[in-house]
């Protein structure tokens, strides 16, 4: 079958991969880097994406690999790749929440093990024995082991991680012919128990990398600013090279044109940059710094920003930003996991429409592209491990939340909590929109997650941490909650919140997950909403969740898209419509309880009026954009539910969190009671928004 059982050895979580490093994808020349193209069409990315052959197998035992290598052109499907294979009508479909889908006993899998065989021939144009080529995976649930040309490469595991392979020796001139043997489970299952439908396959883009003999490997990415002489500082380090490459460097600024060039010495440049334009969600400047080698150019996108905590207040950039946040899940209804860049889009741009500025990345890492879109239309993003381990509190006969803890605090597991986190920070550590790291999701606490967030700590100081998981700790133990930097709870009351805030607090508050928008939900966003404007420490709130995970199961008689969910598809272990709990449906059509999340985080609010002078007081509730360079305001006046007179607010500035008294022009209408509607729209196409666009409305009733 197998010489190796890597999936069932918590020793080998990876065998043959590469370190990790920063992603990117190295550019030939300046050129090419500074043209608008997708990854695609560089010059050194080789997609592996398309059709493949395959072979589903009920169970890994009826595997035999020698056979299926040896004989690749007999008897297979065709699949696409990226994909998950129980959308291409193989396997069967299973939806859990908390419980785990197969029975508890790591690091060991059922023997009947479902797994699919890809296999396909290939090409690299220009091949040449000077460069070396490195096999890239951005995602395969749950593990995957590979051969080309017959001989084993490697294996790795984290469903939601890169997996890089050095094939160079492999590699040849000519055809090559690439296998990849995927597991629906493995040890890996057991800290992969996110609330989510289990599919399985290659999901996310595979492709070889073209790299020079001496090259750049790795780096880091660091922003200072000085906020009173508005200074920027970037610090650019070279972390791990190849023979020694001569390095240079060309800093772009935010309009594209070059501010600094220079040569980097000992691997290290510090750039200083006067009037320095700052990123921020709502004004999202980018500069582009080029690192450039004698055969590669590196291109980075570089946010100057800063992350602080001051008196228990979250600040981006010296100002208390609020956090209207959402936990978005990877999820399509025909394509499952497989998120393509317009899908992504989609989302983002209905975030933006509805008013949001964060993410909760749940509960995984996303793809490259998602991060570098958050960083070009401003979001900021809370990026999380692929940790879940829930499904311990429903093991049969022991305590439900006293079990909580125990993965995290067994000391064998410390490995493998270590290697996810470093899989969900060493990658995306350059990303300006990443605001903090989380260290998984609903897995207890305890030693293993203390030394996980240890080294979250060394591979990145900059940024904050968080684990709302260390809620469950175990209170009988002396527990280290110091790399921990905001207090993270699910789904308190308001008398709690009120609680924590009349003892005292002292890190920043988020609610992580609120609000669960499942059926008529959510409600009670206004009276949240008043404790995050009242308390500068409450840094703000994320929803459960922003899609419903639902399946396309076709059209009805009446011509509806029928969606399926958990028991739709004959499982037997199963949570039902729990995951039918989204602001949207699963096309992205908007329920009603988005309107009122829009509506409630509207970037301007009417706070006072003066009926008698004719004024209302205005605020803007943005954290940095001046509402008179970004909306317009239009009133309309109801009498008998008719529009007697429509106009527009004569704006000019309205800096963030100001506030103004502004009159209104209304012809009279005595002995009437009057309805005046004010409604917030775009001015201007800007990132993701359309002028006239509307963000949100007030209401006041005046009787004249």
């Amino acid at each position: 079958m197998l010489l190796n059982s890597y999936h069932e050895n918590i020793s080998f979580l990876h065998v043959n991969m590469m370190p990790r490093r920063s992603y990117y994808v190295p550019f030939e020349s300046v050129n090419e880097s500074l043209k608008e193209i997708s990854r695609d069409n560089q010059k050194s990315f080789k997609s592996l994406n398309g059709t493949w052959k395959f072979k589903y197998f009920n169970s890994l035992g009826n595997i035999n690999i020698d056979n299926l290598l040896n004989n690749k052109n007999e008897n297979f499907d065709l699949i696409k790749v990226p994909s998950v294979w129980q959308m291409q009508g193989y396997d069967n479909h299973q939806y859990t929440n908390v419980k785990y889908p197969i029975g508890f006993n790591p690091p060991f899998v059922p023997s009947n093990n479902p797994c699919g065989f890809y296999i396909r021939d290939f090409e690299i144009e220009n091949f040449s024995k000077d460069k070396d080529y490195h096999l890239n995976f951005e995602g395969v649930d749950s593990c995957f082991y590979i051969w080309l040309n017959g001989k084993f490469i490697g294996y790795s595991q984290i469903s939601h991680s890169i997996s890089e392979f050095d094939i160079t020796k492999e590699v040849l001139e000519g055809k090559n012919t690439i296998a990849v043997l995927v597991l629906k489970w493995c040890d890996g299952t057991y800290f992969e128990d996110q609330d989510k439908f289990r599919m399985s396959g290659i999901f996310r883009d595979v492709y070889i990398l073209e790299r020079s003999k001496s090259r750049i490997v790795d780096y880091k990415i660091d922003t200072d600013i000085n906020l009173e002489n508005k200074i920027g500082f970037l610090n650019f380090k070279v972390t791990d090279k190849v023979n020694n490459p001569n390095i240079t460097y060309s800093l772009l600024n935010p309009k594209g044109e070059v501010i600094q060039s220079g040569i980097i010495n000992n691997d290290y440049v510090t750039l200083k940059i006067e009037d320095v334009e700052l990123w921020n969600p709502e004004e999202p400047l980018l500069y582009t710094l080029l690192i450039k080698t004698e055969d590669e150019v590196i291109k980075e996108k570089v946010g100057m920003r800063v992350i602080s905590v001051e008196d228990s207040v979250l600040k981006l950039n010296g100002v208390n930003v609020k956090l209207r946040g959402v936990n978005h899940h990877d999820s399509h209804p025909l394509n499952g996991y497989v998120m393509t860049e317009e899908d992504l889009l989609l989302d983002l741009r209905l975030m933006k429409q509805y008013n949001f500025n964060s993410i909760r990345t749940a509960h995984y890492p996303k793809s490259p592209i998602f991060y570098e879109m958050c960083d070009e239309y401003g979001f900021l993003v809370i990026s999380e491990a692929d940790i879940e381990t829930h499904g311990v509190v429903e093991l049969y006969g022991l305590g439900y939340l006293e079990n909580y803890n125990m993965i995290a605090n067994d000391p064998i597991y410390e490995k493998v909590i270590e290697d996810r986190i470093e899989a969900s920070i060493i990658p995306y550590k350059n990303r300006p929109c990443i605001f903090m790291w989380s260290a998984g999701n609903e897995s207890g606490f305890g030693c293993n997650f203390e030394k996980g967030l240890i080294r979250a700590r060394e591979l990145d100081n900059t940024r904050l941490l968080h684990y709302e998981g260390a809620f469950y700790a175990d209170k009988n133990r002396e527990n280290d909650f110091s790399n921990i930097d905001v207090i993270s709870r699910m789904y308190p009351s308001i008398d709690e919140i009120k609680e924590y805030f009349n003892k005292g607090i002292d890190k920043p508050f988020i609610l992580c997950e609120y609000a669960h928008a499942m059926g008529n939900g959510p409600g009670g966003l206004k009276e949240y909403d008043e404790l995050i404007q009242e308390h500068k420490e409450f840094a703000g709130v994320y929803v459960w969740e922003w899609c419903d995970h639902a399946i396309d199961m076709g059209k009805s008689k009446d011509g509806k898209t029928m969606y399926g969910y958990g028991g739709d598809f004959g499982e037997i272990s199963h949570d039902g419509n729990f995951c039918v709990d989204g602001l949207v449906y699963p096309n992205r059509v908007p329920h009603t309880g988005l309107l009122e999340y829009q509506n409630i985080n509207r970037p301007i609010r009417l706070i006072e009026t003066d009926e008698i002078n004719k004024k209302v007081k205005l605020k803007n509730m943005m954290d940095f954009k001046d509402i008179g360079d970004f909306l317009k305001v239009k009133y309309k006046l109801f009498s008998d539910g008719n529009v007697i007179s429509e106009k527009e607010l004569l704006m000019d500035t309205l800096k963030s969190k100001e506030e103004k008294w502004y009159s209104l022009d209304l012809p009279e209408i005595p002995n009437t009671i009057v309805t005046i509607l004010f409604e917030y729209m775009v001015k201007v196409d800007f990132l993701l928004y359309k002028e006239g666009l509307k963000l949100g409305h007030d209401q006041i009733v005046w009787s004249n």
